[in-house]
């Protein structure tokens, strides 16, 4: 009897030793964990969401590419690792159909090719970074106004596989892309929950930069037209004048021969 009670004690004990490393063993693993998300940029966390509009073409307003593309983190991994939900709803003009997707893909904590963000601690050093397959280098620090505000910002630029300058404008302290263009296009930070903007622009300012290029491409296409009108005005009234002098020299030249026929008559 005494040796059944010693034998159940020993296995309660047993019992209880495991629960108590399985539980030491779930604190390690949720704190490891935590510290892997605490020790991330602020960018790789889950939920952390950004969206963005694109517009390209010279002048938005026409036939130009406009939309609407987002971005959010739905898990991140202890292998350094994420998941981002890429979601876009994006026109090209009037002729082609209007192009919605949603795709989640895995990407890089420390080095995205999705997500628009760099590591904040590759900013500033020397001999640039690569971002999105382009060798960029540092320009300036400044500010950038976009539909979600002004930031304080960090401009890099660098050329793409196709030779065409590309220009990017960083969030100094989360690594999130503000703003990027090439080519007539433009990609600009509308709303997010990972960076906050120093001030909030008014509908007109945050509408100014692409009235500035309407009236700019508007003024520029009033300029030709009027140059033209005034050239093949110009022109049309020189031609009409040399009809005109021709007239009365064929009139006078007239003229002349038949008074003088007359005055042999006489």
């Amino acid at each position: 009897m005494k040796l059944r009670k010693q034998i159940f004690a020993a296995k309660k004990t047993a019992v209880l030793l495991l629960l108590l490393l399985f539980a030491g063993s779930s604190c390690v693993i949720a704190y490891q964990a935590a510290s892997a998300q605490s020790s991330a940029p602020q960018y790789a966390r889950t939920g952390a969401t950004a969206l963005y509009q694109v517009l390209g073409g010279m002048i938005p307003f026409f036939d130009g590419v406009n939309g609407t593309i987002s971005y959010t983190v739905t898990n991140v991994f202890q292998n350094g690792s994420m998941a981002v939900t890429l979601s876009g709803n994006v026109s090209e003009g009037n002729e082609v159909p209007v192009s919605n997707f949603t795709n989640t893909i895995i990407d890089n904590v420390q080095i995205p090719r999705i997500f628009p963000a760099i590591d904040p601690l590759a900013l500033g050093r020397v001999g640039g970074l690569q971002f999105e397959n382009v060798t960029c280098n540092f320009v300036k620090n400044g500010s950038t106004t976009v539909p979600a505000g002004t930031f304080n910002t960090m401009e890099y630029s660098g050329q793409n596989q196709n030779g065409t300058t590309t220009y990017y404008w960083f969030d100094p302290t989360t690594g999130l892309v503000i703003e990027m263009a090439a080519s007539g296009g433009v990609f600009q930070l509308q709303s997010s929950n990972i960076v906050q903007p120093n001030s909030v622009p008014t509908g007109l300012a945050s509408s100014l930069p692409f009235l500035e290029t309407f009236g700019l491409a508007f003024g520029l296409g009033a300029l030709i037209f009027v140059g033209m009108w005034v050239y093949y005005n110009r022109r049309a009234s020189k031609n009409n004048g040399s009809r005109s002098s021709k007239g009365p020299s064929n009139t006078t030249q007239k003229g002349q021969k038949v008074s003088s026929k007359g005055s042999e008559k006489v």
